[in-house]
């Protein structure tokens, strides 16, 4: 993660009820709020804290000063196009930047997510967390379970007192419904600008190609704080950068003019094979995550379902193609399958009435339609289009 900038100007202390700036940067986006000095008034908590105290802390921040900042938050995602997700995560810079790792930071968090409407727990057990409702499925994390809901932590990383953890209850927490978090990320969210650059060097009958993809390194920074999220349309509805979007587009869309639909397949897959070296994550990482496209572009290696997430969206950005992921199981791995009504030198695969030719992003050298998997039954097809 970026370290974060933080200045509070000095009319901010303790005690005051001035207005000022809190500025900070998130993952390299200049964020500037007023903030009421009512916010940073003591007493700041400490020591084994009971409920009591921790409603005494609450009295002290001006619910009308904390509805003007959770506005503020929400107007500035809104420019930054932040989902859900990328605000909660924005809130929560805020509060840490106020209060360092603290438990009034942890407080302020959960109380400032409910201003926001957000549908969050505070957990006392083990030392103060946020738990979140997603309305998503995430991988690998543990759960809390409160009123037949789960909540997790906003990384999503295990949570060792999952489980044991009490719940704090307010009278004074702000009245309103609450939401559950959800992931909407059609576009990348406006963070920095820091870009660099991936070079792509492929070949295909008998030419070499050479391609420079940029990539937004603020933006990998904050995709590789996500939690792990379950593989599917959420990875499909996620964009590249809007320069790498123009680059693969026009440039592949030009090289694969003139070729039929299927040796167009062909020559995608040659640029994924060769372009982005294989490693599963267990041979280099100490963990299994998805790779959003972006993510895949800044990667030094990629595994089977990094690439056919990016694959998938270039044979629909290119070729104007839907697609499924196929998932097998006792194999461990995920291909990509295209829907296809046109005559293929392989057989096609069936499912729902709709014929498939299975790919191979990432088995180097295997053309359209060629692959290792059963054709009768290759695995769980995973739909990414509702148009399929």
């Amino acid at each position: 993660m970026k370290k974060v900038v933080f200045l509070l100007l000095a009319a901010l202390l303790p005690g005051s009820a001035a207005a000022a700036e809190l500025g900070f940067t998130f993952y390299g986006a200049p964020i500037s709020l007023e903030l009421q000095g009512s916010l940073l008034q003591a007493p700041s908590l400490s020591g084994a804290l009971s409920r009591e105290q921790l409603e005494t802390r609450m009295r002290s921040w001006d619910s009308e000063a904390m509805q003007q900042l959770s506005a503020s938050l929400k107007q500035a995602a809104n420019t930054m196009l932040l989902d859900d997700v990328a605000t909660a995560r924005l809130v929560h810079f805020c509060a840490e930047h106020l209060y360092g790792e603290t438990p009034d930071a942890a407080l302020f968090e959960w109380l400032l997510l409910r201003y926001c409407n957000y549908d969050v727990l505070l957990g006392l057990g083990g030392g103060f967390k946020v738990y979140l409702q997603f309305a998503f499925m995430t991988e690998g994390t543990q759960f809390i379970t409160f009123m037949g809901k789960k909540y997790t932590l906003p990384q999503g990383e295990p949570d060792p007192f999952s489980g044991k953890v009490q719940v704090f209850i307010s009278f004074l927490e702000p009245n309103g419904p609450r939401n559950a978090v959800f992931f909407n990320m059609h576009q990348l969210p406006l963070l920095g600008k820091s870009r660099r650059i991936r070079k792509c060097n492929f070949s295909y009958g008998g030419k070499d190609y050479k391609l420079f993809v940029p990539w937004m390194d603020d933006v990998v920074d904050y995709l590789n704080d996500l939690p792990v999220i379950s593989l599917g349309p959420l990875f499909y509805q996620s964009p590249v950068n809007i320069r790498a979007q123009r680059i693969l587009h026009d440039s592949l869309s030009q090289w694969t003019r003139g070729l039929s639909p299927q040796q167009s397949l062909d020559f995608l897959l040659a640029f994924m094979q060769q372009s982005f070296p294989y490693r599963r994550d267990r041979d280099y990482l100490r963990f299994d995550r998805h790779n959003f496209a972006e993510q895949t572009l800044a990667a030094a290696f990629s595994d089977c379902e990094d690439k056919a997430v990016l694959f998938a969206l270039l044979v629909r950005d290119v070729l104007g193609l839907p697609s499924a992921f196929i998932y097998n199981k006792g194999m461990e791995h995920i291909s990509v399958a295209v829907a296809w009504n046109l005559p293929a030198s392989e057989p096609t695969t069936a499912y729902h009435n709709q014929r498939y030719l299975i790919c191979e992003p990432a088995n180097y050298g295997y053309r359209a339609g060629d692959t290792r998997l059963p054709r009768n039954n290759p695995g769980e097809f995973i739909l990414l289009d509702a148009g399929i």
